[in-house]
């Protein structure tokens, strides 16, 4: 049985790298997904060569365009596409300027969720280096004492779980000083949905991300912001273990 796979992307000013984003979501070894890409007002032209692809290449019953008229930022873009999917649909985000080392990677995730599991994470890989990415699997004496919140390494890339669970997050945990969090969302995510799918998570070793480093917009080179939003993130109350899949209306 192939579960509902969702990839996101979010792209802003990828025009070098688009294309070899898309074609590594849009061409995988699998029937049931489909690709929603959202170009977040980008100043080059990625959302054309994106367009033409897609036209090019027959993709349009398969890759959702979207252009947006005024920046709006990822977490915005994906909490807003998240809350648009089924609850069973099992969402992911690819950044517009990353993508995935191969066209196997839905396969290998749905045997993980034929199991029971609501959340994965995973090894990545760094480029251009080629080298392997840093995660480890959360202990289990973390899951065990639900101590999520005190982990040190937060970059769990591949991130995937079910669009019921995303859903369950506040909005209001997505703020920082009143409002959306520019960057470092990711953690704001992640720490929630751990905490609400506790021992239901998986990691992936097999990586099955590139993490792309030469871009000059990267995250990263904001450390200090990073820093200041994720000790705010540390802070924040715990969500609570649900034992049963929550039902969303809609």
């Amino acid at each position: 049985e192939e579960k509902p796979f969702v990839i996101i992307i979010p792209s802003y000013n990828n025009a070098k790298w688009c294309i070899q984003n898309i074609e590594s979501a849009a061409f995988q070894n699998y029937k049931n997904f489909r690709v929603i890409f959202i170009d977040d007002c980008s100043t080059d032209n990625t959302y054309q060569l994106v367009s033409n692809y897609v036209h090019q290449n027959n993709l349009c019953d398969k890759v959702t365009l979207i252009k947006n008229e005024k920046r709006k930022l990822a977490c915005v873009n994906i909490y807003n596409t998240v809350h648009t999917c089924k609850d069973d649909e099992i969402c992911m985000v690819l950044d517009g300027d990353d993508w995935f080392p191969n066209h196997n990677v839905l396969n290998l995730l749905n045997q993980v969720y034929s199991q029971d599991v609501w959340l994965t994470y995973g090894q990545f890989q760094w480029h251009p280096s080629g080298r392997a990415g840093t995660t480890i699997p959360v202990p289990d004496q973390v899951i065990e004492n639900r101590e999520f919140r005190r982990l040190a390494d937060t970059v769990y890339q591949l991130r995937t779980y079910y669009a019921w669970l995303y859903k369950q997050i506040k909005l209001k945990d997505l703020l920082y000083e009143g409002k959306v969090m520019p960057i470092a969302h990711d953690v704001a995510i992640m720490m929630p949905m751990f905490e609400m799918a506790d021992h239901r998570i998986r990691f992936i070793s097999t990586p099955i991300y590139v993490y792309n480093m030469t871009n000059p917009l990267h995250d990263a080179s904001n450390t200090n912001l990073i820093l200041k939003i994720d000790a705010a993130i540390r802070q924040s109350s715990q969500y609570k273990k649900f034992d049963t899949p929550i039902k969303t209306k809609g």
